[in-house]
């Protein structure tokens, strides 16, 4: 976001940058979008729940709660 505050081409982009940078409080969520019916011939190519396993210890100094979601189950 620093970048964008300094280099926006436009003045909406950097009172946006300005203002997310002034947050006290990050939440990471992935938007994770796959078939809903699934098959044996198409199953599902990537679980959810590992991957919010995953981004939970690779991004834990930022969000300790990672959320993992889809339309679906919202």
């Amino acid at each position: 976001m620093l970048p964008t505050r300094i280099h926006a081409s436009n003045t909406s982009e950097s009172h946006f940058a300005t203002e997310v940078l002034r947050a006290q409080q990050l939440r990471v969520v992935l938007h994770l979008e796959q078939p809903v019916k699934t098959s044996k011939l198409f199953p599902r190519a990537i679980d959810p729940s590992k991957v919010q396993l995953k981004l939970r210890t690779l991004i834990k100094p930022i969000d300790p709660h990672p959320k993992v979601v889809e339309s679906s189950q919202m």
